[in-house]
């Protein structure tokens, strides 16, 4: 394996198990939300509350901030000109912050407003929806505070990634998500239509940003002692081309979670429940996508920035090749399992309380298998949008996720409007428009760097991990479609979720074998290489 490869593997591990366990901590975070307020009101008045939140938190620690500012940082720590690079990355994050209070401030201010911008289907006018509204924006009032910690815990991310102290910053979202967790179990008791617990969740949510906005910053002081600088200087050269490049970057890195907003938002609209089936579906598919490409465009960013600094176009082009076929080996494989085992997926993570009846799991299902296929052409414009900013071009993703973002509206109102497919409509909308960024970054990628050909080179190994996943698909939807009725489905209780479990962790482990089986005898080179490496493990270990 070239050294660019073996490197970009290393990290990707690292910051893919870190992220593993993130993304494991907050989907448990998720699945606490409906078996303790149900699938109605309640849950979609808490889902709803925390939309601006929950954006700010993907967006600044799932990659925005860092996509703005590692290029800049690595690249000036790998041309010797660490200072000049943290004096442009200092007086950016002094003016952001200062921008992010006078957001917050804003923001609780005109909550209500923004409570019906998520909720369209909301009516001020009838009595039950102002009461959603009215519930919903004191929630949010409480949790604004937290977009400034996690403001500030997102730089403290950029600064461990561009040193490449990859688990450093990867690990932080633990806390997070564990301290959440404990809000939620510890302090929502009561039952689904006590509010007041609610509100106690939230507090509690709020004071978790706040530890991990702590947390994080000690990691990162060693970095940042001595290189900070509390100024606001916005005629310093380096802060204005930050600048120009960081706004477009939190634009386009915007547009997953804009997307994901705008079909909430038309999902309001049909009946109670049905904004809570979404941010299931959602959280399930996007758990994959963050453990896989985000992950792996984490660690790709700062390779890619500096072989770009430093003229190495073939080095670029080779390490973002990598890049896209670790992603695609990945994601095409779940992407499959959530198509064949939708339904036992969903019993199993979500059905957790008899507040979650079997309509609820056979809507949040078929709202999953809209959503798949986002989860490959998603992965791939997380790679492509990281090797655009890395040639410090962010502005292309930009245009182009814009654009999505209004397809994704046209085609939420032509679906709601004009078929009876209801609220799945939604998530066909958001994976349509996913396709269509993918196809629009891929062209523009190519012509911004001549003889690149991004996806060139690529044929044999799509035609045979798709192959290899249609084959797994297959035999999993047959084992599932032959298990005895009643087996996985029927009131809660320990034996059933025992069961269902446990056919999961089957499923997966035959899906695994069957995939990587295949590829090994396709000759597929990354799977022969790990199995090579499994077998020196054991020689090692064993002495044979």
């Amino acid at each position: 394996m070239p050294a660019t490869e073996r490197r970009l593997a290393v990290n990707a591990s690292i910051v893919m198990g870190a992220t593993m366990i993130s993304r494991i901590t907050g989907f448990f975070r998720e699945m606490l939300i409906p078996a303790k307020f149900g699938v109605g009101i309640v849950a979609d008045v808490y889902d709803v509350a925390f939309k601006f939140p929950d954006l700010m938190f993907n967006l600044l620690i799932g990659g925005a901030i860092s996509a703005a500012l590692v290029p800049v940082l690595s690249g000036s720590i790998s041309k010797g000109e660490e200072g000049e690079g943290w004096q442009a990355i200092s007086r950016f994050i002094n003016l952001t912050m200062l921008l992010t209070i006078v957001v917050s401030v804003a923001g609780a201010i005109f909550s209500e407003r923004l409570v019906v911008l998520f909720a369209q289907g909301w009516d001020p006018a009838d009595p039950e929806g102002y009461q959603k509204i009215a519930m919903a924006a004191r929630l949010m009032r409480v949790l604004f505070p937290s977009v400034a910690f996690l403001m500030l815990a997102g730089f403290a991310n950029s600064v461990l990634y561009s040193y490449q102290r990859f688990a450093a910053a990867a690990f932080g979202p633990v806390l997070y998500n564990v301290l959440c967790i404990a809000s939620i179990a510890l302090l929502s008791g009561g039952g689904p239509e006590n509010y007041f617990h609610v509100d106690r969740v939230v507090y509690g949510v709020m004071l978790s940003s706040f530890t991990y906005f702590v947390f994080q910053t000690a990691w990162a002081r060693k970095n940042i002692k001595g290189n900070y600088a509390p100024r606001v200087d916005v005629r310093h050269k380096g802060f204005q081309r930050l600048f120009k490049i960081a706004l477009p970057s939190l634009v386009s890195s915007s547009v997953v979670h804009a997307n994901t907003m705008v079909s909430a938002s038309f999902s309001s609209r049909f009946d109670a429940g049905g904004i809570a089936a979404m941010r299931m579906a959602d959280r399930t598919w996007q758990m994959p996508y963050g453990i896989i490409a985000q992950s792996i465009g984490i660690a790709l960013l700062p390779n890619l920035s500096a072989k770009y600094a430093n003229g190495d176009r073939d080095g670029f082009k080779t390490a973002l090749t990598a890049g896209l076929r670790y992603v695609l080996l990945l994601a095409i494989p779940v992407c499959a399992a959530c198509l064949a085992l939708s339904d036992l997926i969903m019993s199993a993570l979500f059905h957790n309380s008899d507040r979650i009846t079997q309509a609820d799991i056979a809507l949040t299902s078929a709202i999953l298998v809209c959503y798949a296929s986002a989860l490959v052409t998603q992965s791939i414009n997380t790679i492509l949008t990281r090797a655009f900013y890395a040639c410090n071009e962010t502005k292309t993703p930009m245009y182009t996720g814009i654009s999505v973002i209004g397809l994704n509206i046209a085609l939420s109102v032509a679906f709601y409007s004009y078929t009876s497919i209801g609220v799945r409509g939604m998530a066909l909308a958001y994976a349509i428009s996913s396709l269509a960024n993918f196809t629009l970054l891929l062209f523009l990628l190519n012509r911004k760097i001549p003889g690149l050909n991004a996806l060139g080179g690529l044929r044999a190994f799509f035609v045979k991990t798709g192959l290899a996943a249609a084959a797994m698909g297959a035999v999993l939807a047959l084992i599932n479609r032959a298990a005895p009725p009643g087996l996985l489905t029927g009131p809660f209780g320990a034996a059933l979720k025992l069961r269902q479990l446990l056919a999961l962790g089957a499923n997966a482990a035959v899906g695994a074998i069957i995939y990587f089986g295949l590829l090994a005898a396709f000759r597929l080179p990354e799977v022969l290489e790990i199995l090579e490496k499994i077998k020196s493990g054991i020689k090692r270990r064993f002495g044979y």
